[in-house]
């Protein structure tokens, strides 16, 4: 397994929030994947091949795409990359 984006947020969160970051993070994680399970098991795994809902979701991924690389041009050199110290 190679880490991937929820260990980012719970390094950052720890960092930030503390030790009960992670806990939570892997807590809502856990809810998360297993209402996909239930839900795959359920027969949620048929509409998703449905046509018609491959459209759609194809649509809304790539506006929210699109809505993401807009966020990024308008902060471009904005944002502070320094390196420097800082209080914890």
């Amino acid at each position: 397994m190679m880490p991937g984006p929820l260990l980012t947020v719970n390094i950052k969160e720890s960092l930030r929030r503390g030790f009960w970051a992670g806990p939570q993070l892997i807590l809502g994680h856990a809810l998360l994947e297993g209402a996909l399970i239930t839900g795959l098991a359920l027969g949620l795994g048929g509409l998703l091949k449905a046509e018609l809902s491959q459209g759609l979701i194809s649509v809304f991924g790539g506006a929210f795409l699109f809505w993401m690389a807009w966020g990024m041009l308008r902060y471009k050199g904005q944002g502070d990359l320094s390196a420097g110290e800082r209080e914890m």
